[in-house]
């Protein structure tokens, strides 16, 4: 995905192209600002603190409202690309140009979020269709220092953990 123009994607969908998914649902596949305020802002699904920055200043800003350790990553990008967990204030900086750096599509803009400890990192993929809704098994997810690594499926997960998932998804 992070290879495809999704600007052309919206572009073609609006004379008419049939595009699968959605334009949209392609460009949010990358997009964390676009995804992020879906998520939080639109479906009300709780999240981690979250700002976004386009200065460094803006970055310092957010960062001690956010508090620490903090996660900055581009708005744009995908797969870790750019990601950085800055464990101080000293460590601002470097996360920003870093972020910016990295970003796709030109964006100097990125996303800081409070940063969460857990178990375990899946993907549940969704498909809605006439008849209701159907889940794919979870996929697991392995990143270190914020770099993917690798991805595997099925993820075990605890039923009632599943279950919680798969309702969010409704």
């Amino acid at each position: 995905v992070e290879a495809i123009a999704t600007d052309v994607l919206l572009e073609l969908e609006q004379t008419g192209v049939n595009i699968i998914p959605t334009a949209r649902a392609t460009r949010l596949t990358m997009d964390r600002e676009g995804i992020r305020r879906l998520a939080s802002e639109d479906l009300n699904l709780p999240t981690s603190k979250y700002s976004f920055a386009e200065s460094l200043e803006e970055c310092l800003i957010a960062s001690d409202k956010i508090g620490f350790p903090c996660v900055i990553k581009p708005v744009m990008s995908s797969s870790g690309r750019g990601q950085t967990i800055a464990l101080n204030r000293n460590d601002i900086k470097q996360s920003w140009e870093t972020a910016a750096k990295e970003g796709r599509g030109g964006v100097a803009k990125v996303i800081l979020e409070g940063f969460i400890e857990f178990d375990y990192e899946i993907t549940l993929l969704t498909i809605r269709h006439l008849n209701g809704t159907s889940f794919c098994d979870p996929i697991g997810h392995l990143q270190i220092e914020g770099d993917y690594r690798e991805s595997w499926q099925p993820h075990p997960m605890d039923r009632n953990v599943l279950l919680k998932a798969q309702y969010t998804c409704l």
